[in-house]
């Protein structure tokens, strides 16, 4: 029997120079795990046309797949990058 494999999730903060967030010392984020990245408008204008444009081809796949069991990951994907688009946004999560 096959075992599958561990899959490790890194978090990702985005911030846009000038706007700083409050960071966590050390201490706080042992453990956290999670990634600060810095983009400026253009990059993030780059960033949301990118996770946009897959968001698009996501939804034709959810569209044009069988199986219940991927469509249902392939929507998991889907929420995920809506609620990614509108933190990019400065929007709060929806869910």
């Amino acid at each position: 029997m096959h075992e599958k494999p561990v899959r490790t999730l890194r978090r990702v903060r985005v911030t846009s120079p000038g706007r700083g967030v409050a960071r966590p010392s050390p201490a706080e984020r042992k453990g956290d795990g999670a990634v600060d990245i810095q983009l400026n408008e253009h990059e993030q204008g780059m960033l949301r046309q990118i996770l946009g444009a897959y968001l698009s081809d996501l939804r034709m796949e959810i569209a044009d797949t069988d199986s219940k069991d991927f469509r249902d990951e392939l929507k998991k994907r889907e929420t995920f990058l809506k609620d990614l688009l509108a933190r990019l946004d400065g929007r709060a999560s929806q869910a």
